[in-house]
Parts: structure tokens; sequence; C-alpha cells
């Protein structure tokens, strides 16, 4: 249930975000008018969408940066839980390891890898069992440079400055940690 929960989630996230940050996406017109960009019928200096901004901020608290972070939490207590594993578990793991001829830590993460994918294969299947967590990384990420356009301006210097900057910062990240299981993820190729 969790997981078909998360596959909902996953496909509704980025249009749930856009059309919250929408909310405060106004241009301001001659005569002291202002209009939301996404439908000049709104007034943004309305009452009404003032509570659309009240709650265009709710949303944005637990939906937009929430999700994301309970990933996260989620899957580093995945990883925790097999940090902490009991005798049973490294007996098995030795096994499989003698089995398979590999070493006891890559018996160990086929295993997490395994049983974690179980219950989340799309959020976790692409990524090394250290680094379940990354797809809510990259949601921050993604939410980064959306919440953007509307704190710098769409088109705005600041924007194109902050967007190179996640930009810059989220490649060196994944470069250093590489966190995808395939190598040719996580290798940087210029063509």
């Amino acid at each position: 249930f969790r997981s078909n929960i998360f596959i909902i989630i996953f496909l509704i996230y980025p249009g749930v975000c856009n059309e919250a940050f929408s909310m405060f996406n106004c241009r301001s017109l001659d005569g002291g008018v202002s209009l939301l960009r996404t439908d000049y019928r709104v007034d943004c200096n309305s009452p009404e969408h003032e509570l659309f901004k009240i709650v265009a901020q709710v949303l944005i608290a637990l939906f937009a940066v929430g999700i994301p972070l309970y990933m996260i939490k989620l899957m580093l207590g995945r990883i925790g839980e097999y940090d902490a594993s009991s005798d049973s578990d490294r007996f098995v793991a030795r096994r499989v390891a003698d089995e398979l001829k590999i070493d006891d830590k890559q018996a160990m993460e086929a295993i997490r890898d395994v049983s974690t994918g179980r219950e989340y294969s799309f959020l976790v299947n692409s990524y090394k069992p250290r680094y379940y967590y990354w797809e809510g990384v990259d949601m921050v990420r993604k939410l980064l440079l959306v919440g953007m356009l509307v704190i710098a301006g769409r088109g705005s210097a600041a924007q194109l400055f902050l967007a190179v900057l996640v930009s810059c910062l989220s490649l060196s990240l994944q470069l250093v940690l590489q966190p995808y299981k395939h190598r040719e993820d996580n290798v940087f190729k210029v063509l």
C-alpha cells in the first residue's frame, strides 16, 4: 500500500508544486494593479488571493517540502535498520557471500537491495544501497529550481545565478558521491 501511495505522490508532486508556487507569481501593471500571471482574472491585491496564498504556503510546507524530507528520513531509516543488523543477518550474508564468491559487504548490500526494493523499488532501484535517500535529495533540488521562479522572478539575472548555483552544487555532489548503481550513470561525459 505504501509503495502505491508513493507512486501516486511521485506522479502528482511536480504539478502540485508548480500550482502552489504559481500563487505567488503576480505581474504588476500600471495603476497599482497586480494580476496573477497564470490567470489574469485574479487580482493579487484581493482578500481572496490572500487566502489562496495562505493555502499555497501550507501546501508548500507540508507537501512540497514535507514529502522529500519524509522520503529522505524513511530511506535513511531503512539504511540504519541494515547497519544495525543482527547476527542471523550476518550469517545469511556470509552464506550468500560464500555461494556467490563475493565479499560480505557486497552480499549484505545485495540482501538489503532486494529487501528494500520489494517495498520501494521505483524509488531505490537506480541507487546504491547507501544512497537510497537520493530521490528525496533530487526532489529538493527540483523544488529549489521551481521555487526560484517565484523568489527571484522569471527571467531575472538573480534567477539565472541561483539556477546555475543549484545546478553546479547538485552536479558536484553527484560526481563526488556517485549515488547511482551503474557507473555510466555517475560519469559526466563530454560529447
